[in-house]
């Protein structure tokens, strides 16, 4: 397991480390390999790899429940809120919703149409 951080040479683990704050060593809480995975998973984009890590740490704090042991007291539900609200604001700095939607044509069956109808020619003269 390793861990690399240096901002006189950066490459992707470099720029998700600094994202996600996890420049320090000590306190690390991926490897180079946790991040190296998720590039990979996220077709080579090191911002998708941030806002998966993200997803992934806001689940496994999902798994902690909150409790107090005498002095001893865990928030867990402060920790995602707060993980939360930055998985948006990345997601908004790197123009990457949470949402996608794609159009589908379609035509009525009772329409008399034998294909599907081509909407292209519409497009062109859309803004003239």
């Amino acid at each position: 397991m390793t861990f690399t951080y240096d901002t006189s040479n950066p490459t992707d683990i470099t720029s998700v480390r600094y994202h996600l704050a996890d420049t320090v060593e000590a306190d690390a809480i991926w490897t180079d390999e946790d991040i190296t995975y998720a590039i990979t998973l996220n077709s080579g984009s090191w911002q998708r790899a941030v806002i998966s890590l993200m997803e992934q740490y806001i689940t496994i704090l999902s798994r902690t429940p909150d409790f107090n042991v005498d002095w001893l007291s865990v928030d867990t539900s402060s920790a995602i809120s707060s993980w939360t609200k930055l998985l948006a604001t990345k997601r908004r700095e790197f123009g990457l919703s949470a949402i996608t939607a794609s159009v589908v044509h379609t035509y009525r069956a009772d329409s008399r149409e034998w294909q599907s109808p081509d909407y292209t020619e519409d497009n062109d003269n859309a803004f003239d």
